[in-house]
């Protein structure tokens, strides 16, 4: 007998998916957007992780400086092409 395939998002914490979702973060898409992909978390279950597991709450909040200092990076780029 085969197994059903599981419909829905998924509610359990796994290191995978984890690091996929660090992954996304750090190359600049918001949590929200994130939790609106196929396959993906809700927004509750994301923060629900986060106060079940410490590490993950660490590393999603690294991977959101990381983004925020890429995306600064780009925007002074910008600005200095626009005054040259």
């Amino acid at each position: 007998m085969d197994k059903a395939k599981k419909l829905g998002r998924p509610s359990g914490y796994s290191e995978e998916l984890a690091d996929k979702i660090i992954e996304l973060i750090e190359s600049g898409l918001s949590e929200r957007k994130i939790c609106q992909m196929e396959g993906m978390p809700s927004r509750q279950t994301l923060n629900s992780w986060k106060d079940r597991h410490p590490e993950f709450l660490v590393r999603s909040a690294h991977a959101r400086a990381a983004s925020a200092e890429i995306y600064n990076d780009r925007r002074m780029e910008k600005a200095a092409m626009l005054y040259k």
